[in-house]
This record gives structure tokens, C-alpha cells and sequence, in this order.
């Protein structure tokens, strides 16, 4: 399945909500980011990582793969989140003759609960939003218990993917900004019924002169 854009969600993207800090360490790339928090296996010589420009003009991660067969493999590790929340992984992507694709597998006691992963298109592409939405439930987890994950990327076939700005951010409801929301849209529509409604002055005539 693969989730491109914040259209692909449909009524997730009609929730107001509150979304928590990155968990992901060095999920920008910037500086020493990617030496000091992230890892990848060399896949017996087809598969490297390197820095490379980013979206915005920063620095991004460049997976380039020559092999045919097995896969690369790119995760970073070090975050906890609590059992039972909800979160959000976001990404952006692009891709230089990928002929394959990449798996996104979340891992680690938070992902036991059942399976939690999501794909990325191969071929060539300019930047793409991606999103994903799971609850971190674990195997038989205490709501709130703190649970370990990491994110893994496996990357078949190859090409070049180049990753930037990745997230993962507990979220909930937003309660107050959805009650403002719907205020809003109260009021613009009231305002749309009101100049629908409202009587249109008449054209005055003028007598003809005798």
C-alpha cells in the first residue's frame, strides 16, 4: 500500500489535532545526523548511504542501491513511546530510477501489537509527502507503558532514494481548535445565507421629460 499526501488519508486530514514533538533523532539529516544516529548494512558491497541536498536546501539522506536481489537495509533506533498512542510517521521522498521500492516496518516491543509498515513507490519521482497513521500498541501492553521502536527502511532493486525530513509524532484530538474550526465555518456560512437572502436594491426610473 502506498500513502502519498495528506489526500490519501481523507477524514484524518478533517481532524483537528495536536501533535507531539519528533521522536525521530536526526530524522532531518543536518549536520552530523546522519553518521551519529543512523545505521545501514552495505548489502555486501551494492548498498551505500550518503548526504546529499535536501528539499528545502539542507541535507538529506541518499540510498543507492546496485544490487539486484537482496535488499539495503536503513533504520535508526532510540525512541520510546508510550503503549496505546497514536502516531504519525511523515516523510519526504524521491527516487532516481528505483526499480523496485521500499518497505517502511516499524520494529521494536511497540509494533508487537500487530503489523505496522507502509510503502514507498519506486521508478523516478520528484519529492513526495508521505504519511502514515498507527497505534502503538505492543503485546499485551499496559496503556502508557513505555515501549522501544525503531523505523527500517528496505530498500530492493536498484536505483536511488533519497529520504528528508522524517517524523514520528504521537498525536490526539484537539478539542478547543475543533470547536474554533467549526465556529469558523458557522460564521462563513451565515455570512454566505446572509448575502444570498439579503433584498437587491431596485433600479430607480426616471420620468421622461415632457
Amino acid at each position: 500500500m502506498v500513502l502519498s499526501g495528506c489526500a490519501a488519508f481523507g477524514a484524518f486530514a478533517q481532524v483537528a489535532e495536536k501533535a507531539g514533538p519528533n521522536l525521530v533523532p536526526g530524522g532531518d539529516f543536518e549536520g552530523d545526523a546522519l553518521s551519529k544516529h543512523w545505521k545501514w548494512n552495505d548489502n555486501k558491497g551494492t548498498f551505500a548511504v550518503q548526504a546529499a541536498p535536501g528539499r528545502n536546501g539542507g541535507q538529506a539522506a541518499a540510498l543507492k542501491s546496485t544490487g539486484t536481489s537482496d535488499r539495503g537495509k536503513f533504520y535508526v533506533t532510540g525512541m520510546t513511546v508510550p503503549a496505546g498512542a497514536a502516531l504519525r510517521v511523515s516523510l519526504w521522498a524521491k527516487c532516481e530510477n528505483l526499480q523496485g521500492g521500499t518497505w517502511v516496518n516499524y520494529e521494536g516491543p511497540a509494533s508487537e501489537g500487530g503489523s505496522a509498515k507502509f510503502d514507498l513507490a519506486g521508478g523516478s519521482s520528484d519529492w513526495t509527502y508521505y504519511e502514515h497513521r498507527w497505534i502503538a500498541k505492543g503485546k499485551n501492553a499496559a496503556p502508557g507503558t513505555p515501549l522501544k521502536l525503531e523505523i527500517w527502511f528496505y530498500v530492493y532493486g536498484r536505483g536511488t532514494l533519497t529520504l528528508d525530513e522524517i517524523e514520528c509524532r504521537a498525536i490526539e484530538p484537539d478539542a478547543e481548535g475543533a470547536a474554533k474550526h467549526a465556529a469558523a465555518q458557522a460564521l462563513a456560512f451565515a455570512k454566505t445565507v446572509s448575502a444570498a437572502t439579503a433584498p437587491r436594491p431596485r433600479n430607480s426610473r426616471r420620468s421622461r421629460p415632457p
